[in-house]
């Protein structure tokens, strides 16, 4: 049994590449898991290329996994075998403390491009 009709197909749309660039990678979920969805979601949508988007704290409860930065860069690279197709924007940590401060953040965001994100995830 093959792949499902993708969304293009089902829906009668022309067949141009899908760049999504919105895709937050704030599943409390195992990263196989995450990779999995993902992967069955550019598949679907037809994504040429696509933008996740760590968020490791929020002040919302399903969003708070300090380990979401890692999992966007995993993910980043499993969907990048073979060709180049997404990149990843990582999180910053908020402390809400005397911790938060601009020279933090910069601190923050040096760690966050020498890991190999491609950008900044700003709420």
């Amino acid at each position: 049994m093959g792949m499902p009709l993708t969304n293009n197909g089902k829906k009668g749309y022309r067949p141009l590449p899908l760049c999504d660039s919105h895709m937050h990678l704030s599943f409390n979920m195992p990263v196989a898991d995450t990779l999995r969805m993902l992967k069955t979601y550019v598949a679907y949508f037809g994504c040429a290329r696509v933008a996740l988007l760590a968020l490791p704290h929020s002040s919302r409860a399903a969003c708070d996994d300090p380990s979401n930065n890692l999992k966007a860069l995993w993910c980043k690279l499993r969907l990048n075998e073979g060709a180049p197709r997404a990149y990843a924007f990582g999180g910053l940590y908020h402390y809400f403390d005397e911790r938060d401060t601009a020279a933090g953040f910069v601190a923050q965001l040096e760690d966050l491009r020498a890991l190999g994100f491609d950008g900044l995830k700003v709420l």
